[in-house]
């Protein structure tokens, strides 16, 4: 199995970000695990900053609710992450008209300009949002990428999957075969 330990070294803001997580101005005494509810955000595209998505409409009794999500984060820094993104496509492919929505977090700081070109090259056409100062891989807790999470279409959160390996891709694709309703 592949993993990128960590993630690099932080900048002044995003120490200061971190510093005001700790203070309470934009924490959230949630944490993500199994069995709970995704924790929601709201986070722009990498490629269109003006362009939001909100988690929370994609499940419950959001407007666009699916029937599985994959919630993934990544790094343009990371080798298995890239290696990731043509499986994840994929997948996208496969079950995006029948009931599956992947996003990708890209969790590069600040500028994310390398991110953009590997998104490109690798032809992906699924949400990649920007979380450039972390703050949402921080209330996931998560400490190595890529780190998958696998959500139900009541946003409850059925299994972590950390690093990448062809078993957790197996794995991956019969949960998503089960809920969209191809496999029984």
């Amino acid at each position: 199995m592949e993993r990128c330990a960590g993630s690099r070294p932080a900048s002044s803001l995003v120490l200061v970000m971190a510093l005001l997580w700790g203070a309470g101005a934009v924490h959230s005494a949630e944490v993500a695990a199994v069995g709970k509810e995704a924790l929601d955000f709201t986070l722009p595209y990498l490629t269109d900053s003006s362009k939001e998505l909100t988690l929370s409409d994609y499940y419950g009794q959001g407007k666009d609710r699916k029937k599985a999500i994959i919630l993934t984060f990544f790094a343009s820094w990371c080798a298995p992450c890239k290696k990731e993104l043509p499986r994840l496509e994929a997948l996208w492919e496969r079950f995006g008209e029948r009931g599956l929505l992947i996003v990708d977090v890209c969790v590069d700081n600040l500028s994310a300009e390398k991110a953009k070109q590997i998104i490109a090259k690798a032809k992906v056409t699924f949400p990649v949002l920007h979380d450039r100062f972390t703050i949402v891989k921080d209330r996931y807790g998560v400490r190595g990428l890529p780190t998958m999470f696998l959500l139900d279409g009541e946003g409850t959160i059925l299994k972590t999957y950390h690093g990448f390996a062809p078993a957790i891709e197996k794995e991956v694709t019969q949960r998503v075969e089960a809920l969209a309703g191809e496999k029984k």
